[in-house]
């Protein structure tokens, strides 16, 4: 996933637009914040028992990700190194889970 585009510049002989469009680049720099370069991960079943690897399609390595939703009181946990393809993760009782990894 490459990311979020920034909004690129114009060069225009309208002098209105020009300045329109200064005014709306000043969000390129929120528009790389990594938490919004991300994706949603519906519906991750991880079991106790054993560590679950899931495959996250971001292609690079992961900053972090964040629990969306989960339907048992389960603590979920990285268990062990993420790569650019995968994280996996373990709990302390089975769960199902949805993610936001970024």
């Amino acid at each position: 996933m490459a990311g979020i585009k920034q909004v690129a510049a114009i060069n225009s002989p309208n002098e209105l637009l020009n300045r329109f469009m200064a005014e709306v680049q000043k969000i390129n720099p929120a528009l790389q914040c990594p938490l919004l370069q991300g994706k949603f991960l519906k519906a991750e079943v991880l079991k106790a028992a054993s560590p679950v690897v899931i495959e996250h399609g971001l292609g690079r390595l992961p900053q972090g990700w964040i629990i969306v939703d989960r339907n048992a009181a389960a603590t979920p946990y990285r268990s062990a190194p993420n790569t650019k393809q995968t994280i996996t993760l373990s709990t302390s009782a089975d769960v199902t889970v949805t993610l936001w990894i970024f």
